[in-house]
């Protein structure tokens, strides 16, 4: 859809400007500080090479509707610094030079440039179309184009606010550190990335971003507000390094990771991350590729893989939060890797599913999982090595029925591993089954879990510890306890036979 929409834009806007009765661009030789006005068509641009004086500042350059600022070979408008530039017309390179040293920008500028093209304006370019310096002031509301270059290239410190189209073959956007970007229209990469931009930078989508290579490829420190559409359709949707910030309403895709951070990353989702590749690609890839931080779910969120995990934690310095009451699903909803030995805290109100089987891979470290009213799992799950544990709320169990995680097994896989049961009493333990070394503890006659290598069950009135030195708790205990005590004893048994 928003592709249509694009290419029907692209057919609104003029292509053919009429020929207007004025002067061409006036004063024709100006210095620094002119304000200059072009009303007609003028074929030889505004280029200060071309001047008397070329090393102009603190040009104001007003293009006039259908009034046309064309060049062939070179850049159409060249100045220094303090650019303040209105278009209502076109400015353009029509031709390349064949000198291939000659650049071929319809806007060339230095810093602190003020460029608006208004939404009849047209700025484009076989080179880029705006080059300028730092402190970028760019307003577009019409169509910028490059057809062999970038769309837009400046320095630090820009600012760009878009309504319009700022189409390119190559980068759509490429600038420095510190990037302001506010768009409500279409930015688009034919062949490359979307949008680059350096630390600090902060973005707000309200309108569409698209490239084959990364929509996004940001720096550290960087916030991103997305409330409608961004993709890459042969890479990452959004890359950001360190101390991201993102927050998503709307829908953000990769054909390799959707979105892909690093340490200290704070995600809040209430729209879709999603990686659009097709079961059994052989280069399988993530919904979310994290290092370490916060991911909060909402119930309207949707983070999703088809061919790998929903979100990856990668080897990392921090620990790992996941607050969900959206859906995570994935071939594993949550994967660690194996040289991640931080925490992993996953909060589940919502629905977590794997589709291969385990849920959840949680890796070393101290991990936990803590089940909500209303929370699911689809799978089971993978503690790893360190003292985790495994908590239901008071009110779990109210409208929990059946096999926990769908009869899988959550395995606390070693350490000293706690399963609390918050507002449950030893009188709500319904059944105890021991097979192999696998628990599985019925509770008010309706719910059923299966548990494997954890050493201490905590219940409201009752805390049991399984030491395989020191034994069990003192009896006479309740017969339920007797029954969980026993199937404890199994176990015990087991490993000591097997030790």
């Amino acid at each position: 859809m928003k592709r249509i929409l694009m290419t029907t834009a692209l057919a609104g806007l003029p292509v053919v400007f009429a020929d207007a009765a004025l002067a061409q661009c006036v004063p024709d030789n100006p210095g620094d500080g002119a304000a200059v006005v072009c009303g007609g068509d003028d074929t030889d641009g505004f280029n200060q090479d071309d001047f008397s004086e070329d090393n102009l500042d603190d040009i104001d350059l007003t293009v006039l509707p259908f009034a046309t600022v064309t060049r062939s070979g070179g850049d159409a408008v060249k100045v220094d610094d303090g650019l303040v530039l209105l278009n209502d017309g076109r400015v353009e390179v029509l031709a390349a030079s064949p000198d291939p040293d000659s650049s071929d920008n319809a806007i060339s500028a230095d810093n602190d440039a003020d460029i608006t093209n208004r939404f009849d304006g047209l700025i484009a370019a076989t080179d880029t179309a705006v080059n300028a310096g730092d402190g970028l002031y760019l307003t577009n509301d019409g169509l910028i184009s490059s057809s062999g270059d970038e769309g837009v290239e400046a320095g630090d410190d820009a600012t760009i606010l878009n309504g319009g189209i700022i189409s390119a073959v190559d980068k759509a956007i490429d600038v420095g550190d510190v990037l302001t970007l506010t768009n409500d229209g279409f930015i688009e990469s034919l062949a490359d990335e979307g949008v680059q931009a350096g630390d600090g930078s902060f973005i707000e989508n309200y309108g569409s971003i698209s490239a084959p290579d990364k929509a996004l490829d940001l720096g550290n420190g960087v916030t991103l507000i997305n409330d409608d559409f961004i993709e890459s359709t042969a890479d990452e949707g959004v890359e950001m390094e360190d101390d991201a910030a993102v927050t998503n309403y709307g829908t953000i895709k990769g054909f390799d990771d959707a979105l892909q951070v690093g340490e200290n990353a704070v995600i809040e989702n209430y729209g879709t991350i999603e990686n659009t590749q097709a079961p059994g690609n052989p280069d399988p890839q993530d919904a979310i590729d994290i290092d370490s931080g916060r991911i909060t779910n909402g119930s309207t969120g949707v983070i999703k893989s088809v061919t790998d995990a929903a979100i990856d934690f990668d080897e990392a310095e921090g620990d790992g939060l996941i607050v969900n009451r959206g859906r995570i699903e994935g071939t594993r909803a949550v994967e660690t890797d194996s040289a991640n030995a931080r925490s992993q805290i996953v909060d589940n109100h919502g629905q977590i599913i794997g589709t291969s089987g385990l849920a959840l891979n949680l890796g070393a470290g101290a991990d936990a999982l803590n089940m909500y009213r209303g929370g699911t799992v689809d799978g089971g799950a993978d503690f790893g090595v360190g003292i985790d544990s495994l908590w239901f709320a008071s009110d779990f169990f109210e409208d929990a029925v059946g096999l926990f995680g769908g009869g899988a097994i959550f395995d606390g896989a070693g350490s000293f591993d706690t399963v609390e049961f918050a507002g449950v009493m030893e009188s709500d333990i319904t059944g105890v089954s021991f097979s192999g070394d696998v628990l599985s503890l019925g509770l008010f006659g309706t719910a059923e879990l299966r548990l494997t290598a954890w050493e201490r069950y905590v219940f409201e009135d009752v805390t049991l510890r399984f030491d395989g030195a020191a034994g069990f708790a003192p009896v006479p205990l309740p017969a339920p306890l007797l029954m969980l005590l026993g199937a404890l004893g199994g176990l015990a048994l087991v490993r000591r036979r097997a030790a």
